[in-house]
């Protein structure tokens, strides 16, 4: 009989799972901007996503992303108009260690510093997403399992779908990868530059096996792929794109 590739989590655990992940979902919306504004509904081929449109402190017009128009996000919205934004960082931080404690698995710090800065400046918002060993270890929180398998790698990879960004998404989002990276102090250097921009992969010299990767879908020519809007390149890898189709949100402790 072959072994088991993973073991079910508790009940606690899930439920602690299930109650972070709609805390921080909900913060998310709680974040956004306390200027005037109202929420709208958009349908893009066939689907329909809610937005937050609202005008920037110049004046010019914005729409943030929120979600997928399914009942979780209706909720949520339903809250953040009745001004229900009672959502501290300790009850979010409280919910996670009760969450690792009942079994959920959680990531290196040094690893974590750097997925939650990203998300920090926005980075999952303009369409980038986690991918690879850490995104295997969420996707088992949010499955209710614990993989049972000891490989882990010291990388921490990112990816986006480069020129072909989701429909879903706002055109008006920019940020720096690399001025949200080089605020950590941790020594992450680019290793690349291509035409001014940043590379595709930062390491520590002092630590090599700390290393991050941002990949896109091979494209004609090779690459790599120039993101002004991030102030990155993207390394192109082949049939990367069968990894990037539907994403799902979860969960990094």
């Amino acid at each position: 009989m072959k072994p088991s590739l993973s073991v079910e989590l508790a009940l606690g655990a899930q439920t602690a799972y299930a109650e972070l992940r709609d805390q921080l979902v909900a913060a998310g919306i709680a974040d956004l901007p306390r200027l005037p504004g109202a929420f709208h509904r958009q349908v893009k081929r066939g689907r329909t996503y809610v937005y937050y449109g609202f005008r920037d402190i110049d004046g010019t017009g914005r729409m943030a992303y929120v979600g997928p128009d399914d009942a979780r996000v209706a909720e949520l919205v339903a809250r953040r108009r009745a001004g229900d934004d009672d959502l501290t960082d300790e009850r979010v931080r409280a919910q996670a260690r009760a969450a690792e404690a009942l079994g959920c698995a959680a990531t290196l710090t040094k690893h974590f510093r750097v997925i939650n800065r990203l998300g920090q400046y926005g980075f999952y918002r303009a369409g980038g997403m986690l991918i690879g060993t850490h995104a295997f270890l969420a996707m088992g929180n949010m499955l209710g399992v614990r993989w049972t398998g000891g490989d882990r790698t010291q990388d921490v990879d990112f990816a986006r779908a480069g020129r072909n960004i989701s429909v879903a998404l706002g055109a008006d989002i920019k940020l720096s990868v690399h001025d949200a990276i080089t605020s950590l102090e941790m020594g992450l250097l680019p290793i690349t530059e291509f035409s001014g921009k940043t590379g595709a992969q930062y390491r520590n010299p002092k630590d090599p096996e700390l290393r991050l990767d941002f990949i896109t879908p091979q494209v004609r020519g090779g690459g790599p792929v120039i993101v002004p809007e991030l102030g990155l390149a993207l390394e192109c890898l082949k049939f990367m794109e069968f990894s990037l189709e539907q994403p799902a949100l979860g969960v990094v402790l």
